[in-house]
């Protein structure tokens, strides 16, 4: 049986890191002797039971203090001699992989934002002078960073790579890496469901299921402006529909957690009684919560994934190529079914876009009903396909 280490996923109070980390498990269980789990904070990942999946190997961090000595010491050092400076960082799970036969990098969009490339390059070329076979699992990956020599030098050191929508497909052929490349939707897609004990005023066939992420704050010029866009978004639900709005957190980290904006937005429209905060919960019982929602509009991607794989009419409030990619994937075409966070200019622009959902709604979850089956089988078929890499 071979031993696999999963690493620079983040701990289960992100949801869908912790849908990647349970679909994952599952479709490795047939090949894996054991799998181990590098992670940073293993409270987070016992509290919502990853422990009982995965060997949970903790590890550390350096703690700086804000604007020390030390703190100007290292950002010089990552400007001046990066390897030496992740090193430092990334020591406990570098020394932790030396009893393990294949590396596995999860993350989902980790190759999405310029500033992790780095820190995953060093990751990945270490592990490859241990002897590690090395592999990227359900990535996307962002068009313009295959501009730069070091990415495409990186991504094709790994053995192979799992893409999981063919905007990132497309982009990897064009930068002329093609060897070992797969494209399968994202393992998060075949999550199970597990009941949800739904809050009082969730009337199940009329709520829109809304969640927010502070990140989508920091994309847009205007921080402000987005809060107003969910603001006139929740007054024309509640004038124009009979609908009642549940607000469902996706990630609870203490430094990026929905709920801070989601109780916000509550308090404005509490009085209304048409209104319900849902409470935190793993991932599985958030999606049987997001599957009983008649409308879903997010903003964390595995959010919508639920939505997706439960055949929910989906609006994604995206911020990267994978919102596009996914979307364009399922209905072949990003229009209508994604609005970049960047594009948001009026106080009403999500209002106007959610009326396509609203006036489509059926035909657009009769649609997911039809193609969802086989997307899941392919989910699944990424697994089989990983196992056999991984075997042989």
């Amino acid at each position: 049986m071979t031993r696999i280490y999963i690493h620079s996923n983040g701990d289960a109070a992100n949801h869908g890191c912790e849908a990647i980390i349970r679909t994952t498990y599952n479709m490795l269980k047939p090949i894996a002797g054991e799998i181990g789990y590098p992670t940073y904070n293993i409270t987070n990942d016992k509290k919502y039971g990853i422990d009982k999946l995965v060997t949970l190997i903790p590890c550390k961090r350096p703690i700086i203090q804000y604007r020390s000595v030390r703190y100007f010491y290292n950002r010089l050092l990552s400007k001046i001699n990066f390897d030496k400076y992740a090193a430092s960082l990334y020591q406990d799970l570098l020394t932790n992989s030396s009893n393990y036969d294949v590396a596995l990098s999860v993350g989902g969009d980790n190759y999405c934002y310029q500033q992790s490339y780095l820190r995953l390059a060093y990751i990945n070329r270490t592990l490859k002078r241990t002897g590690l076979k090395s592999i990227l699992w359900g990535a996307s990956i962002e068009p313009t960073l295959l501009r730069i020599k070091s990415v495409r030098e990186d991504l094709k050191k790994y053995d192979a790579l799992f893409v999981r929508e063919s905007e990132t497909y497309n982009a990897l052929q064009s930068a002329d890496i093609n060897s070992n490349v797969y494209l399968y939707p994202d393992p998060a897609f075949s999550l199970q469901r597990q009941p949800y004990n739904l809050p009082q005023n969730f009337i199940e066939g009329k709520m829109i299921g809304i969640n927010i992420s502070p990140l989508i704050q920091t994309l847009n010029f205007n921080p402000t402006l987005i809060i107003r866009n969910y603001e006139n978004l929740i007054k024309y639900i509640l004038t124009e529909t009979d609908y009642n709005i549940a607000l469902i957190p996706h990630v609870v980290w203490s430094y990026s957690d929905d709920r801070t904006l989601l109780d916000s937005i509550f308090n404005s429209f509490r009085n209304t009684n048409r209104i319900i905060n849902v409470r935190d919960a793993n991932c599985m019982q958030l999606k049987d919560c997001i599957a009983r929602c008649s409308f879903f509009i997010g903003a964390r991607t595995h959010a919508t994934i639920a939505a997706y794989s439960s055949c929910v009419p989906t609006l994604a409030v995206g911020y990267s190529v994978k919102a596009k990619g996914i979307a364009t994937d399922l209905f072949g075409t990003e229009k209508n079914y994604v609005l970049p966070v960047q594009e948001i200019h009026s106080e009403t622009d999500l209002a106007k876009t959610s009326r396509y959902l609203f006036d489509h709604g059926p035909i657009i979850s009769e649609n997911l009903k039809k193609i969802m089956p086989d997307y899941i089988k392919q989910a699944y078929k990424a697994g089989s396909t990983l196992c056999n890499l991984i075997k042989y």
